[in-house]
């Protein structure tokens, strides 16, 4: 049986989208874990800068998503396999990839347990909505 590979739009997709998905996770769990945007008077405004500033920062955790991913699925062929895969390369890469763009925005005080958790939870669920739908297993 040939090993699967990554097709070059879903390789796109990943890179493109995984971030948008990333930062939406990231807007729900501040959200969820503090008042909306108190600091700014219309949430409207905030909405498109976090999703660009959030796309942009993703750049770098989905490009190493991608290529973790492209390289995963010579081993990961059934449908568990591949989601265990997706999260745990999503959540590496969304740590490591993560943590230069927060260090360039925050220095190094914007380290933290909870930023960094969030950081990986963001790429993993990136890479699982982005790499895994309509994808054969």
């Amino acid at each position: 049986m040939r090993p699967a590979s990554v097709s070059g739009a879903r390789f796109a997709a990943i890179v493109l989208l995984g971030p948008i998905v990333g930062t939406l996770v990231v807007i729900a769990a501040v959200l969820v874990t503090d008042p909306p945007f108190a600091a700014f008077d219309d949430e409207a405004l905030v909405l498109p800068l976090a999703l660009g500033m959030g796309w942009a920062l993703g750049l770098l955790p989905a490009i190493l998503a991608a290529i973790g991913w492209r390289l995963a699925l010579r081993h990961a062929r059934i449908g568990q396999h591949r989601l265990l895969a997706s999260l745990a390369i999503g959540g590496a890469t969304g740590l490591i990839g993560g943590v230069p763009g927060a260090i360039a925005i925050f220095g190094t005080a914007g380290i933290f347990p909870a930023g960094l958790l969030l950081m990986a939870l963001a790429g993993a669920f990136a890479l699982a909505a982005t790499a895994l739908p309509w994808s054969k297993t």
